[in-house]
Formats: C-alpha cells, structure tokens, sequence
C-alpha cells in the first residue's frame, strides 16, 4: 500500500486497501501502530476518553430569518 506524499490521507480508501492486506502485513501495521502509541505516551502525550455523545462542534442554534430577503 503505497501513500503519496502529495495526497490528503482518504480513510474509505484505507481501509479498501486494508482488506486486500495479508495476515503479515496486517502484524507488521499493529505492531508499528503499538510502537507509535507507546512513543506517543513516552513523550508525555496523554489518552482521553471521550463521551459518545460527546461533540466537536455543538449544534448551533436555528436561525429565524426566513422571510428577511427584502422584495
């Protein structure tokens, strides 16, 4: 599975990709993932856990403007 340098990450393509992995392609990926989280940690980076109703970015109020366009 090759990824441009110039191309933004595509997380359905991703995953296309990933069905067609090996069994020892899939190890190899697990465990450089492990190593990435583990690095992460060891430089004081922290897991949060998140609510699952738990937003981003809030709904924002409806606006009543319907029927402001002047004629």
């Amino acid at each position: 599975m090759a990824e441009s340098s110039n191309s933004s990450f595509d997380p359905v393509e991703f995953l296309k990709d990933a069905t067609q992995l090996s069994q020892a392609e899939r190890h190899k990926m697990r465990s450089k993932l492990s190593e990435d989280v583990e690095a992460f940690l060891n430089q004081g980076g922290k897991v949060v856990s998140v609510a699952d109703n738990e937003r981003a970015d809030p709904p924002k109020k409806p606006a009543m403007n319907y029927g402001s366009a002047p004629i």
